[in-house]
């Protein structure tokens, strides 16, 4: 999902400009978010909770790296993309995969920080 990539560079973009001119790279981040970035996120995520409310993972039925990979970038935009509430088969797919054994113990072995990744993605909004 490249777009959240783009919504995080937009962002360090605001956060970088000078005060004096800081206006500008914020109009520009908040036109570019809601003529583009947000739509299009939007309806990447309804594909997948499209797919997601017929399948119980990416490959179907089995648990696979996709869904892995996959995790990261939807956990991200749930904090990156407003009313990502709406994703019922996606909410219910974090709850199957944050169930796992595996996923806990892998979580504990990468130190995951819930609070720095929510902060990290959230100030995208």
């Amino acid at each position: 999902m490249p777009n959240l990539a783009l919504k995080q560079v937009f962002q360090h973009i605001k956060q970088q400009t000078p005060l004096v001119v800081r206006l500008v790279s914020l109009a520009f981040q908040s036109a570019f978010n809601h003529a583009y970035l947000n739509p299009e996120l939007h309806r990447q995520l309804k594909e997948i909770d499209i797919h997601l409310s017929t399948h119980a993972y990416f490959a179907g039925d089995v648990f696979s790296y996709a869904d892995i990979l996959m995790w990261f970038q939807l956990y991200a935009a749930s904090y990156a993309t407003p009313q990502f509430a709406q994703y019922k088969a996606i909410q219910h797919y974090f709850t199957q995969i944050q169930s796992r054994p595996a996923f806990s113990a892998a979580m504990g072995h990468g130190h995951w920080s819930a609070s720095y990744f929510e902060h990290y993605w959230s100030i995208t909004q």
